[in-house]
């Protein structure tokens, strides 16, 4: 699962740090001193990144746009906190830890466009009216309505290590999530008192994208792969942790950057 090379370095807000150690530095001086200094600093306190496809409209893709991204091409995944890329054919491996659903209120492209709000209940719905494309507008602002799925995950890295990230369906993006959804259901181990589904964050999956198109045209979807269970019980309880943080409250997705770009038609990176 390595990530792609750009070129340059990517114009982003925060500057990326490589993970090689420089050669006048000693890796046990640094191991000594590990964690100083994030004594206070929780994973509520962190930018969780979300892991997106990106599009022929993304803004990362595009050579005219500001955030364009050396090396970026559709299909790629890529990750919004660390600005890493993911060829679409190596994808990532991942284990999901928790599942949320929500109605998520987006503006208009012709109004400014971008993210509004997130709802935890279909009740908004009673306050929309369907369009002739198939969308739930809201009565009162004409804002736009848009059921999505929120993966929790761990992105396991080549190193051993791992980062919390969430994944996001919404549109045609839902009929894989619904699919994998259906996998995690259906799993079943034997146990001493026989069979049992074994929780989320036991399981691991590949992920990666493929091209899809319909009559409004062409893009990139998710494609999965289960990959057997968890088979280190730190990571397992690691994964087990952030999933009771998830449904605590402790940890919450938070709106997604668009960067000028919303969920489109297909729910994928573009505009209403």
């Amino acid at each position: 699962m390595a990530t792609k090379a750009a070129k340059e370095t990517p114009k982003t807000e925060v500057a990326t740090i490589s993970n090689s150690l420089p050669a006048t530095m000693d890796a046990s001086m640094l191991a000594a001193d590990a964690g100083i200094g994030r004594e206070q600093m929780s994973i509520t306190d962190m930018a969780l990144p979300y892991l997106q496809i990106l599009q022929s409209l993304s803004p990362q893709v595009k050579k005219s746009s500001p955030q364009r991204v050396d090396g970026a091409e559709e299909g790629d995944i890529f990750n919004t906190v660390t600005q890493e890329l993911f060829a679409s054919e190596d994808g990532i491996n991942v284990i999901p830890c928790a599942f949320q659903k929500a109605w998520v209120e987006w503006a208009p492209r012709d109004s400014g466009g971008g993210w509004i709000a997130s709802h935890s209940s279909d009740q908004i719905l009673n306050h929309c009216n369907r369009n002739e494309q198939g969308f739930d507008v809201r009565k009162d602002n004409g804002n736009i309505i848009v059921p999505t799925f929120y993966y929790y995950v761990l992105m396991l890295k080549d190193n051993g290590g791992f980062e919390p990230a969430i994944i996001s369906m919404a549109r045609t993006q839902m009929k894989v999530g619904r699919k994998w959804n259906s996998l995690l259901s259906s799993l079943q181990v034997m146990g001493p008192q026989g069979l049992f589904n074994p929780p989320m964050f036991a399981q691991k999956f590949h992920v990666t994208t493929e091209s899809v198109s319909n009559a409004k045209g062409e893009w990139y979807n998710w494609k999965l792969r289960a990959d057997g269970l968890v088979d280190n019980a730190d990571l397992y309880q690691v994964a087990k942790k952030f999933a009771e943080q998830v449904r605590t409250g402790a940890v919450k997705a938070s709106a997604p950057p668009t960067e000028g770009d919303d969920v489109d038609t297909h729910g994928d990176s573009g505009v209403f």
